[in-house]
């Protein structure tokens, strides 16, 4: 039996109107609750794990989306955000089943195991990696790994696992773009990011391509295609998340990468599937084709699914 959402706390309702299904993030409340393993009789509750949950908004609809016998808990490592989403969801229906915790994943439920029915991480795994680089200051996919096999111990058998995250287009980083920006800030913001960013580096010691190629009436650049979708990942966001954006790759491990990772660390039934997500729209909004065609910008968005 699902609970009711009633009109009591009218932004936990308006968060559940704008969780459009249909996109990956849209999907994953529908996946966890479908997916959970029928109630014992044994009167243990189920629980759902939401690493790196924020403010706690998708944790929130995940909660309105399982039964009543299931607790749902989020963590989230920032301190101010853990506690913006205590205090966001207290009175949403059904709190006493909701919670929070300020930890990170590598630090929460040391030593357990067989613990959660479903583990979702949302945005959360790229961040890991970005997190970890070596001496060349390329990005390892060392702490994905860690994070999901820690995952696969705290799942009970038969647990779900549900990743909403980048996948990197296959072939994109053999190929070379030549672009024009729509704007002088997005061309200014992509001669910085070149500058800047750590991970603009292939083998050591030798940059991406890029060529600049100047007139008295435009600018074209040509760059390699994986490099020009990390820009626009990042400044899709805007200059507000700008500082933190630039610090974190996001296009990590490939469809194929995601599905033989988990495999390595024990799951079955894996399903990777691949959207656009409406990153297509943002993107043409910063840049253009140089000869005027139409850019067909790949599915970069995805959402993964694996049971113990």
């Amino acid at each position: 039996m699902k609970r009711k959402v009633t009109q009591k706390d009218s932004d936990f309702c308006r968060i559940l109107s704008e969780n459009i299904p249909g996109t990956a993030k849209g999907d994953i409340p529908r996946i966890v609750a479908d997916g959970l393993p029928p109630s014992g009789d044994d009167g243990n509750l189920r629980f759902v794990l939401d690493v790196g949950c924020a403010d706690g908004s998708l944790t929130a609809v995940i909660h309105a989306a399982v039964p009543e016998d299931v607790g749902v808990i989020g963590i989230e490592p920032n301190r101010t955000r853990c506690l913006a989403a205590w205090d966001r969801w207290r009175d949403a229906p059904g709190h006493e089943r909701l919670s929070f915790l300020n930890t990170s994943f590598q630090e929460a439920y040391s030593g357990s195991t067989e613990r959660f029915d479903a583990i979702v991480f949302s945005s959360v795994l790229h961040e890991l990696a970005s997190g970890e680089r070596d001496s060349t200051r390329r990005y390892e996919s060392g702490p994905i790994r860690d994070a999901l096999e820690k995952a696969y111990k705290l799942l009970k058998p038969g647990g779900q696992l549900v990743i909403r995250d980048f996948v990197r287009p296959h072939k994109w980083e053999d190929s070379t773009r030549r672009i024009r920006f729509r704007n002088k800030a997005s061309e200014s913001r992509f001669l910085q990011y070149f500058a800047e960013c750590p991970f603009v580096y292939t083998t050591p010691g030798a940059p991406y391509l890029m060529n600049i190629f100047r007139t008295t009436e435009y600018t074209e650049f040509e760059v390699r295609g994986d490099i020009l979708l990390e820009f626009l990942l990042c400044w899709t966001w805007g200059p507000k998340s700008w500082n933190r954006e630039i610090k974190e790759r996001k296009l990590v491990l490939s469809q194929y990468e995601w599905r033989s990772t988990l495999e390595e660390c024990g799951f079955r039934d894996i399903h990777v599937k691949t959207s656009a997500e409406g990153y297509p729209q943002h993107f043409d909004r910063i840049v253009k084709d140089a000869g005027q065609a139409s850019i067909q910008w790949p599915a970069v968005s995805g959402l993964v699914t694996a049971r113990k």
